[in-house]
Parts: C-alpha cells; structure tokens; sequence
C-alpha cells in the first residue's frame, strides 16, 4: 500500500490513524526511531522515509559509499532529499575515482528538490559530475579543485544565495559574468572572492585566511577592490585566521585595505584562534584611521 493512496494509517496492531498524525510523529522523531519506524509496515516507511531522507549527511568513506548506492538505486527515497551532506572526516589522498563520481552523479540526478550541497572531497574534481544535475540549490559549500567543469556547472544553478568555498585554487580561475546572479554571500580565500564578488549581489564576505601567500597585502588589496564591484553591495566583512601566522601589525596592515576600498562597509571583523595584541597604540590608531 502507498502512503499516497492511502487516508489512513495501518490496520492491525495498530490503530487507525490518520496519515498526517503519522507525518506528526515522524516529525518528531529523530534518525534512530525514524529507521525503527521504517520497519514497521510499508505505509509507516513510506512516511517515516520521507523524512528519513530529508537530510543526509555523511563523513565515513564506507557510509559515502552505501549512502550514494542507497539514492542512486532507489529514486523513491532520493526525491526527498532537501539537504545532501558529504564530509569527509580524514583527507585519504585523491578518493573520487571515475566510478566514484559516476556513484555520485546517478544519486545526485536523483534528489530533484535538494536546495543544499555540501561536498568536502579535498582536492579531487567534481565539476564533470555535478553537470546536468536537476535540482536549483541556494546554498552550497564545496572542497574540490576549481577547474572549467566547475565553473560551467555553477552557470547551471541561478538560485545560489551562499557560497563557500574551502579551497585554495592552485592556478588562476574564472566564472561567466551570467553565475550565481543572486548570490548574496560567499566564504572563500582573497583569491577566490575576487573572482566572485565583481557583478552579483554579494551583501556579506567571509575571507579566510591561512597562510601568507593566500592573505597578504596584494591579495587583500585585489579581494578589496574587485568587491568595489559587487552589485549588493558589500556591507560586512568577516576575516577568518585559521592558523595564519601574521604578526599584528601586518594582519592591521593588510587589513587596512578593506575600509580604504570599502568606504561604505557597515561591519569588518576578525576571529582568530589566538592574538596578542598589546599594542594599543597602534591598534587604536587602525580603527580611528579606517572607520570613522
């Protein structure tokens, strides 16, 4: 029996209830009891499913791989899946081989109402496998390498709001002016938010920052610039030090570079894992110079 051609719930030992006091349940359940619940009969599976397979995150390399021939064979689960989540907990090398991404590609033509990807797979390729997909996500978080394949496939999804990318592209990169025409917000080294921010709407930038080559005074000043050219425009910027190390002085330095650019930034601010900063003067001086 379908859950979608059946007003009530099963017979038998349990009592008549009806479908939505089913969902009610279900969606009060968490990830243990819903896939006890799928064991139940099929008009409870079919419920408890559906919101079973409304978020699917995975870190696990065997997990990956189970889940991704669980929504690549059975389209019936896939087509609930709003948010799809793939991190991988431990860099294993290059992990996406063809058959890998090919794995990937059929789970993902599956899930036509995904709104939310996220995929950590280090420095593997994934552009030629997310092309053609049919779901239009708003928001996205990729670790990969950034290659024409890529680029291509985010001209294929307009309703990207938010953006984050984890990693440092090795050799210089491009998107279509036509891209992401709604983006709003993008997380990503200088580098990359210079590509990006020109021509969209890009409200909020969150910069990281982890070494020297990806956050220095030439890399800064280029970001700074080229959001001079976002159509939001640019109103806040968050700097993200992971790890960085920056003496205090250089980081306000080059930091300098955003307010001088940015005239009308509203909110600049900096987290870092740790900073001793005990030189008042100087620091004191930064802000009085840049944002009043």
């Amino acid at each position: 029996m379908s859950v979608y051609g059946a007003q009530h719930g099963p017979k038998g030992i349990l009592p008549q209830l009806p479908l939505e006091l089913v969902h009610l349940v279900a969606t009060y359940a968490d990830q243990p009891t819903l896939k006890q619940l799928c064991l139940v009969n099929s008009v409870v599976r079919d419920v408890a499913a559906s919101h079973l397979y409304t978020d699917v995150r995975v870190a696990k390399p065997p997990s990956v791989v189970r889940c991704l021939r669980t929504m690549s064979e059975h389209p019936e689960l896939a087509k609930h899946t709003h948010v799809f989540t793939i991190h991988l907990v431990v860099k294993f090398g290059r992990c996406l081989t063809d058959a890998f991404g090919r794995l990937l590609r059929r789970a993902l033509r599956n899930m036509p109402h995904l709104v939310s990807l996220e995929l950590e797979l280090y420095e593997d390729a994934l552009g030629r496998y997310l092309r053609g997909c049919p779901f239009r996500i708003t928001n996205l978080s990729l670790r990969c390498a950034w290659d024409n394949d890529l680029a291509a496939w985010l001209g294929e999804q307009p309703a990207i709001l938010r953006f984050i990318f984890h990693d440092h592209p090795r050799s210089s990169i491009s998107l279509a002016p036509s891209a992401l025409p709604k983006l709003q917000s993008i997380y990503a080294t200088p580098a990359v938010i210079s590509v990006v921010a020109p021509g969209r709407p890009v409200k909020q930038v969150f910069v990281v920052a982890y070494t020297r080559d990806v956050f220095s005074e030439r890399t800064v000043e280029r970001m700074a610039r080229s959001c001079m050219l976002s159509t939001g425009p640019v109103s806040a910027v968050y700097v993200m030090m992971q790890g960085a190390r920056i003496h205090p002085e250089e980081t306000f330095n080059i930091l300098s570079f955003i307010p001088l650019h940015l005239p009308g930034l509203v909110k600049l601010s900096m987290q870092a894992d740790s900073y001793a900063l005990d030189e008042v003067t100087f620091t004191s001086s930064f802000w009085e110079r840049n944002l009043t």
